[in-house]
């Protein structure tokens, strides 16, 4: 709203004819400006008051945040329902020590790497078909007793599911296992513990066990380059 040109002026003592009381003052382009000793008043105060909630609002959520990953954010409920989901699955007390938050925080972080490259290279999500079966053998009677519902268990079954398609589709197909990799792996770790074996009949279960491990390595070399390139803040304070 403009303010007016001018403040109303007193008039001249000894003026005949008072002034008339005055709905409003005009303004430059002579609409009605509102009264200073009514709404306008009260501007700066709503003004004030609008600025204060903002404030309080942007300290509740920025206080709700335990790490940011460039423009997004994981939370410290996220990071506490991660702890409760890997007590469940490991039958354990769930607990949330600062230890075990900043663990499965570095686990979300690693999560939402994989997510957003996911989502770039478009990979197909799993359907319902695939992950019911996961949800089969587990006492989802014990989920409440977690702070936990089935569709928390089911959305990390999926993501489960997710990352075993993006290792499958992005390292394994590099991953070559040589015959010499293969003999020493059996002279070094098999005949170790089962003296006599025989190389053959542990040839593919060794082939499997070495492609596993290359897999990993470079898994754990891409996590390290992507992180390198991300800017990822942990707000210490989130985890006491």
């Amino acid at each position: 709203m403009r303010k007016p040109l001018t403040e109303p002026r007193a008039l001249a003592s000894g003026t005949a004819n008072p002034p008339r009381p005055r709905q409003s003052e005009p303004t430059r382009d002579g609409g009605p400006l509102l009264r200073r000793g009514g709404t306008l008043a009260t501007l700066p105060r709503l003004a004030a008051a609008a600025l204060l909630l903002s404030i309080s609002a942007s300290a509740e959520i920025l206080d709700r945040i335990a790490v940011s990953v460039g423009n997004t954010v994981i939370t410290r409920d996220e990071v506490r329902r991660e702890v409760r989901l890997t007590a469940f699955l490991n039958d354990e007390p769930s607990g949330a020590s600062s230890q075990e938050m900043r663990k499965a925080a570095e686990r979300l972080v690693e999560q939402l790497l994989v997510r957003k490259e996911l989502e770039l290279a478009h990979y197909p999500s799993p359907g319902t078909v695939e992950i019911e079966p996961l949800m089969k053998g587990l006492d989802l009677t014990k989920l409440a007793a977690h702070g936990l519902t089935a569709e928390d268990l089911r959305a990390h079954f999926t993501w489960q599911v997710q990352l075993l398609r993006f290792v499958d589709f992005r390292f394994r197909p590099g991953v070559q296992v040589s015959n010499a990799e293969i003999q020493e792996y059996f002279d070094k770790r098999v005949l170790a513990s089962k003296p006599g074996a025989d190389l053959e009949g542990s040839r593919s279960a060794i082939e499997t066990a070495l492609t596993e491990e290359q897999v990993d390595k470079q898994l754990d070399a891409w996590l390290r380059e992507t992180r390198a390139r991300s800017r990822i803040e942990f707000r210490d304070e989130a985890f006491k």
